[in-house]
């Protein structure tokens, strides 16, 4: 291996996929999934954008769902789970058309 060439990983692949800028925060949110019974855990937003956030949950979800709602400063967002890492969950917004 060249030591001028820097090493690839998935980590520096998926930064360069993002479709907007993140910010970093450092505010709580609350995620609820599941059905009939949903779970409800709180949560620590690490950083935002347009479309998008990751979080981190204090123990890990097992199974990680699919889709959340998540609350935050009073505002209710739907979310997909684009990926998952331990305790941290990256979550895509779902946009509804009006």
């Amino acid at each position: 291996m060249d030591p001028q060439v820097p090493e690839f990983s998935s980590r520096m692949a998926t930064r360069e996929q993002r479709a907007a800028q993140r910010n970093a925060m450092n505010m709580k949110g609350r995620l609820a999934y599941g059905g009939l019974a949903p779970g409800l855990v709180t949560c620590e937003i690490l950083d935002m954008s347009d479309t998008g956030l990751r979080v981190s949950t204090f123990s890990q979800l097992e199974p990680c769902p699919d889709l959340f709602s998540i609350e935050f400063l009073g505002l209710y967002n739907r979310a997909r789970r684009a990926w998952s890492d331990g305790n941290q969950i990256g979550l895509e917004f779902i946009f509804e058309p009006n």
